[in-house]
């Protein structure tokens, strides 16, 4: 992470905290800024509701858990909802002491996965740049199937916020799909992935991913963004993101009843 997103992520989670406590309000708590282009609606739908939706972006999942943590044991924990990324969880299960009825998870790694599986993203891949995406899928699941099995045995991962351009860039591929010493590649994990890379690849990479696919085609560098690929799917949620929306929805009117 650069300097300046760490600035940009600095925020005063005690204060947060405070206002919550001191507000009337009911805070639906969200990681980030590309969260909030679809998580936004929630202040339109409970608009015209007492008591009144705010939509909190804490900058961070970390920030999140931190705040349902200062709460949880609290009688403000009734005016708060979080919805965080799995993150690791989807690959080694959910952390005991953040199941909680309060927390709605993503269905994939993170938002994004939500994003890509509910916009039907990887049928727009196959249709509008099929052989470069069968050429280039099999190098980034064989980055990612290395760094899930060190997630998994509890090791360090290697890059885990990769970029498209680092990974296919020709001198930088070898050393990121190749084991480092020790380590093999777990072609069970591979295989696993093949099928399921949508749901469980770390979901900002995957994003980066289809745009960059997309806009490698001739006379498109830069049409393409993943902001604006999130507000497109925004406007026409599927399964994933509808969920979590229901999910919110139970949450506020039971706390709220």
């Amino acid at each position: 992470m650069s300097k300046n997103k760490q600035e940009e992520d600095k925020v005063d989670v005690d204060a947060l905290i405070a206002n919550i406590k001191d507000g009337d309000l009911f805070n639906i708590i969200i990681e980030g800024k590309d969260d909030k282009l679809v998580y936004d609606e929630f202040e339109e739908i409970y608009g015209l509701t007492e008591p009144l939706v705010s939509v909190l972006e804490v900058g961070g999942r970390n920030n999140v858990l931190e705040i349902f943590k200062a709460l949880k044991d609290t009688p403000h924990i009734n005016k708060a909802v979080f919805i965080v990324d799995q993150d690791h969880w989807v690959l080694t299960g959910i952390d005991p002491q953040y199941d909680h009825p309060n927390i709605i998870r993503t269905h994939g790694y993170s938002f994004e996965n939500d994003v890509f599986i509910d916009g039907n993203l990887e049928a727009e891949l196959i249709k509008r740049c099929n052989g470069e995406h069968l050429s280039s899928l099999p190098t980034l699941l064989k980055w990612y199937a290395l760094e899930v099995d060190r997630i998994i045995n509890g090791r360090a991962t290697q890059r885990l916020d990769m970029s498209p351009e680092h990974l296919f860039n020709p001198p930088c591929t070898h050393d990121l799909i190749t084991p480092q010493e020790g380590e093999t590649l777990n072609h069970t994990i591979l295989e696993e992935l093949k099928t399921t890379y949508p749901k469980l690849l770390r979901g900002k990479t995957l994003l980066k991913y289809y745009v960059y696919l997309l806009n490698k085609r001739e006379g498109l560098s830069g049409a393409h963004s993943t902001r604006a690929t999130i507000d497109n799917v925004a406007s026409n949620k599927g399964a994933c993101l509808n969920r979590i929306f229901a999910e919110v929805d139970h949450l506020y009117k039971s706390l709220t009843a």
